[in-house]
């Protein structure tokens, strides 16, 4: 079981997904009738998926090279065999974060924000 995120020319493969987070924000339109206390709605679909994901890499220069990637501006594909409801294409939307893992001091956490493309 893996999951993997990739570029299009390289590809990372996590040793965990942690700490998935995301939301979806409904766009329907709502408009006040006068002398009611109803409203005459437009629907709307959801926005796509947004939010923060945590993932382990068990080798400091794959986790930089993650974050490099993550950094150049590439539109990203996750795919995940132990959790394929977070697979998703997606880009950087906010900060990106290398961390060394507390616990074994030598794993290193690459925390970000996303936003889903397609």
């Amino acid at each position: 079981m893996t999951t993997t995120i990739s570029n299009g020319s390289d590809v990372w493969t996590a040793t965990q997904v942690d700490g998935y987070s995301a939301t979806r924000t409904g766009r329907n339109v709502l408009h006040p009738i006068i002398g009611s206390n109803a409203f005459a709605v437009a629907l709307r679909p959801s926005s796509l998926r947004k939010g923060n994901l945590k993932v382990l890499f068990t080798d400091v220069d794959i986790a930089q090279g993650f974050l490099d990637g993550l950094s150049n501006g590439d539109e990203m594909t996750l795919d995940s065999t132990d959790r394929p409801n977070i697979n998703m294409q997606f880009v950087l939307d906010g900060d990106a974060e290398l961390e060394l893992d507390d616990e074994a001091r030598r794993n290193w956490w690459v925390i970000f924000d996303w936003q889903e493309t397609d």
